[in-house]
């Protein structure tokens, strides 16, 4: 479900209620066909661009998916290049829902430190 642009304090009431059990439970015991991916909530910050993607993998286990733009070194031929990447996405796996919780607020505060520090 798409909620378009909403405020700060909304987000926080989507956040609040959204019903991460119940969906998991849903997942569970739901036919395969019509499973494509675990239970997750989106965020795009339309101020810094960055965003968050996070998904429930089980009661308190969290993935979390963070976009932003990041300075990159690949490995050509024999030597090391620096590559910006406007949009490259990161993930965390075995995260507590309080990580969910500061990645949501560290996003909707616009403090990218924490985000890049922990989830980047």
């Amino acid at each position: 479900m798409d909620k378009g642009t909403i405020s700060k304090e909304d987000f926080i009431q989507v956040l609040n209620e959204f019903p991460w059990l119940e969906m998991l439970n849903e997942q569970v015991t739901a036919d395969e066909s019509r499973i494509f991916y675990s239970p997750s909530l989106e965020l795009v910050n339309t101020h810094s661009n960055h965003a968050l993607a996070i998904s429930i993998i089980e009661p308190n286990q969290f993935y979390i998916f963070y976009k932003g733009p990041k300075v990159i070194t690949k490995r050509k031929w024999f030597k090391s290049v620096e590559i910006f990447e406007p949009d490259y996405l990161s993930e965390r796996l075995d995260q507590t829902e309080k990580d969910m919780r500061d990645a949501f607020s560290a996003l909707l505060n616009n403090d990218l430190t924490e985000l890049e520090s922990r989830w980047g």
